[in-house]
């Protein structure tokens, strides 16, 4: 992945604008038929149709071939537009990325494969989405199990999730979920009811984080 700045809708929208063009001078071209000046302003109707067409194409073609993590459908072999995307569409992107490197992402809490750490170090944008994602699929858990996966979350690895967490100007997050973990003992009651009750709260981060940087899950060529 690597940053780009390149905005998915922005050819759209200049295609819209040029439609418009096209229309205000064939309007143009029909008060002036008796005029000089109609053949002109049929010219630059043209024009504008047929530029806002060329930019629909390269538009469609720019989101073919540039894919995109989390907008990237498999089975289509194209992005679906940022508006289509889900929540549900998002995390199938994430899962079957951990796929090759672990099991899921409640896995994670045991600890990071090495071989992932690399890969996320390469692409740092995949932090933030990995951390709200083990939260959401923890928060599913039933309250034994939270208990235990979250007693086999180390510090070194807490610290890990809590920066990913840091990173999406989660801070307030971040730093309750380690004091959680530093005080396992004396919080344990809060630990089940903090993921219960947060779980909307950690998909709406999730997709938040996601939609507000898709520059950033830009595949390389």
């Amino acid at each position: 992945m690597k940053k780009n700045k390149f905005v998915f809708n922005q050819p759209k929208y200049i295609a819209f604008l040029l439609s418009v063009l096209a229309i205000v001078f064939f309007i143009l071209t029909e008060i002036s038929k008796k005029t000089g000046l109609a053949v002109f302003f049929a010219i630059i109707a043209g024009l504008s149709f047929v530029g806002g067409c060329v930019l629909l194409y390269l538009s469609y073609r720019e989101n073919k071939s540039r894919k995109n993590f989390f907008l990237y459908d498999r089975r289509r072999d194209c992005n679906i537009a940022p508006g289509e995307l889900t929540f549900r569409f998002a995390c199938e992107n994430l899962e079957y990325f951990l796929s090759s490197y672990t099991e899921n992402a409640l896995s994670l809490y045991e600890g990071f494969p090495k071989k992932l750490t690399i890969e996320l170090d390469a692409t740092p944008s995949l932090w933030t989405p990995i951390a709200y994602k083990m939260l959401y699929d923890m928060s599913a858990l039933g309250d034994s199990e939270i208990l235990a996966r979250f007693s086999a979350l180390d510090e070194e690895n807490a610290k890990t999730l809590c920066r990913a967490i840091c990173d999406a100007d989660d801070k307030e997050l971040a730093d309750f979920i380690f004091s959680l973990k530093c005080n396992i003992k004396r919080d344990a009651a809060r630990i089940v009811p903090f993921f219960k009750r947060n779980r909307e709260r950690f998909e709406k981060r999730f997709m938040h984080y996601v939609l507000t940087h898709l520059e950033d899950f830009v595949l390389d060529e």
